[in-house]
C-alpha cells in the first residue's frame, strides 16, 4: 500500500475529512455532491448501478463462508420468504441457508452494507451504530414474514468499515 493509500484510508477510518471544502463538488460518475470525508466515493452507483454490484459482491462473499462451514447456503433462492418494501408479494432472501439447529431449519438471510458517515449520523460517529440500526429495522422488517414463511430470519449487517454488530458475529 502506498503512502497516500494509507494516510487516505487512515482519515477515512477516523473521519478525518480527505477533501477541503474548495475540492467538492458534482461527482463525475453520477453527478450527484461529493463530500469532505469521500463517503460518496465508497456508495457512488454511478450510472451502472454499481451499490448493487458491490451488494451482490458481499452476498457471494458469504455464500462461499457458509458452504465452508457446511450450511448449504443458496445465493437469491427461489423461496420466498422476505417482505417486500412495497408490499404484496415476498421476495426471495439474499441467501437461504441451513439453521443453527439439527431439524432441518433453514434460515433467510438478509444482507446489507450501510454507512457510518451519512449525513444524518449523528456525531461523533459511533463505530459500529449504523449497522445495529440496520439490522434491527431487518429483523422488524422481516421477522414476521420469513416465520409465516416456515423460515428462521438473521439480517448481516456491517458497515463500510468493515464493524460488524454483535449478532451478526
Amino acid at each position: 500500500m502506498s503512502n497516500e493509500a494509507y494516510i487516505a484510508m487512515l482519515k477515512f477510518r477516523y473521519l478525518i475529512p480527505i477533501l477541503e471544502k474548495r475540492e467538492v463538488g458534482l461527482c463525475q460518475n453520477c453527478g450527484k455532491e461529493e463530500d469532505v470525508y469521500g463517503y460518496h466515493v465508497t456508495k457512488c452507483g454511478g450510472k451502472q448501478n454499481a451499490i448493487h454490484t458491490c451488494h451482490q459482491t458481499l452476498v457471494a462473499a458469504l455464500v462461499a463462508l457458509f458452504n465452508a462451514a457446511n450450511f448449504h447456503a443458496q445465493k437469491d433462492a427461489n423461496d420466498r420468504c422476505l417482505s417486500n418494501s412495497h408490499g404484496g408479494n415476498l421476495r426471495p432472501a439474499d441467501i437461504l441457508a441451513d439453521g443453527q439447529d439439527s431439524n432441518g431449519s433453514q434460515d433467510c438471510i438478509d444482507a446489507t452494507v450501510v454507512s457510518n458517515m451519512c449525513k444524518n449520523t449523528p456525531r461523533p460517529s459511533i463505530p459500529g451504530k449504523a449497522a445495529l440500526d440496520a439490522e434491527v429495522k431487518k429483523c422488524n422488517k422481516h421477522l414476521s414474514a420469513s416465520e409465516l414463511s416456515g423460515y428462521g430470519f438473521k439480517a448481516f449487517a456491517t458497515d463500510i468499515c468493515g464493524i460488524k454488530t454483535q449478532i451478526t458475529y
